[in-house]
């Protein structure tokens, strides 16, 4: 499904602790300018990067999709459900009104990712990020108390200027941000439940891919947890090899992560590889060598 799919890149801070905690909203609205379908909406809730709620304009119903999301007060739901049909049309509205002005005839992708923090000190932080077709469009400024243009672009200009224009608007997303996303956060994580112990030991699978002069090296650490890991390839047992290529680490519907890292190396007679793993449910660094 084309909803799925996020063309815009969000960016979130990087937690010290395992004893900190995040949720976020993530908004996709595309539109075909072309088409007769008005603009469908999808919005997915994260908790600690676990997708936990899930609404489609389709049935304008929120979905859970954790069971344990069944412990909190109903009327929590119906007033978030309210929030999101807000949200689902205000996104709409402003996604037919962009597309003309930024020549996109074919589909059109609006995208807002929304979300607060509480780190392990119980501070707390948010954010509200805006993505037109894939790219940055606009912020709401914490220190400027206000919503900025991402790009020097006439239309992030004027809309983010409108949208000051509102002053009452503007303090509810912060007020949304910085108290009412913290309120549910602590809501869910005060009847959130794991099937897995707080601990769980990595499985990591390695292999290459050989030229005549070049080896392509991956390995795959998946099934960890808490999230902070590090994975490095290391050369004859004693040197590191610089990764070229590291996705972000991910997470699953379990609550578990996974991440890849890969290398390109010189194709050498005699030299070895393996994959060095540290993570906090292990003792010592977990090695996989190459070919074994």
């Amino acid at each position: 499904a084309v909803l799925s799919v996020l063309h815009f890149q969000f960016y979130s801070p990087v937690f010290p602790s395992t004893d900190s905690h995040r949720l976020n909203y993530c908004f996709t609205t595309i539109w075909s300018p072309k088409g007769s379908t008005p603009p469908q909406t999808q919005i997915i809730g994260f908790l600690d990067d676990v997708p936990i709620l899930k609404y489609i304009n389709s049935d304008r119903k929120l979905q859970h999709l954790a069971d344990w999301l069944g412990k909190v007060d109903p009327r929590h739901w119906e007033d978030l459900e309210e929030i999101a049909k807000y949200y689902e049309r205000r996104h709409q509205h402003t996604i037919q009104r962009l597309s003309p002005s930024q020549n996109y005839t074919d589909l059109y992708v609006y995208q807002v990712k929304f979300g607060c923090w509480i780190y392990e000190d119980n501070s707390t932080g948010g954010e509200e990020e805006f993505g037109a077709h894939g790219r940055d469009f606009i912020f709401l400024d914490n220190e400027k108390r206000k919503f900025m243009a991402s790009v020097d672009e006439a239309a992030a200009l004027a809309l983010a200027k409108e949208w000051n224009r509102r002053p009452n608007s503007v303090r509810r997303q912060f007020d949304y941000k910085d108290t009412a996303c913290v309120q549910w956060m602590q809501n869910y994580l005060d009847v959130k439940t794991d099937d897995f112990p707080k601990n769980v030991r990595p499985e990591v699978k390695v292999w290459g891919r050989s030229s005549e002069r070049k080896t392509r090296l991956h390995c795959l650490v998946y099934g960890f947890h808490p999230r902070p890991v590090d994975v490095k390839w290391v050369r004859n047992g004693e040197d590191d090899v610089p990764s070229d290529e590291m996705s972000p680490i991910l997470p699953h519907p379990d609550g578990t992560y996974q991440i890849r890292v890969s290398v390109e190396v010189p194709t050498i007679e005699g030299d070895t590889y393996s994959c060095h793993v540290e993570h906090s449910s292990l003792e010592d660094v977990f090695t996989v060598k190459l070919g074994k």
